[in-house]
């Protein structure tokens, strides 16, 4: 499993959400609503998760996506939509729909919400956290 090609296609997925524009790695800046591929955060990278270096596995990667001001109605909307169990907005749907060809699964594990400034503009922003596993060497 190669963490670029699995960041690649996490945002090339993301991006089949009406408006989200999907960068696959940090960005600088963004234009909301968007979301940024984050690296994969503490424990990182799990190695020989079977018998035989058989399995690896990103137990936490990290996806933010940026709503609009924190003080708007359209951000809760935005981010509920965002964070549905189904629906064409819903990252779970989308994420866990999908047939992955860079890992063999992907799962949601939770998403929490926070206050993204970005050019002294407050915005809301949920972070969903991905458990991803796939083939070892």
């Amino acid at each position: 499993m190669i963490l670029a090609d699995v960041m690649d296609e996490v945002a090339t997925v993301l991006a089949t959400v009406t408006g989200l524009r999907v960068q696959a790695y940090p960005a600088s800046t963004v234009t909301p609503p968007a979301g940024v591929v984050n690296y994969p955060v503490p424990p990182g990278i799990q190695y020989h998760q079977t018998y035989g270096r058989g399995e690896t596995s990103y137990p936490d990667v990290e996806v933010t996506l940026v709503s609009s001001r924190v003080t708007d109605r359209s951000a809760r909307d935005q981010v509920s939509a965002w964070c549905s169990d189904t629906g064409d907005q819903s990252v779970i749907e989308q994420l866990e729909a999908h047939i992955w060809t860079s890992c063999d699964e992907v799962t949601v594990a939770s998403c929490e919400f926070e206050v993204v400034t970005i050019g002294g503009t407050d915005y809301l922003g949920a972070t969903f956290h991905l458990d991803i596993t796939g083939p070892g060497n």
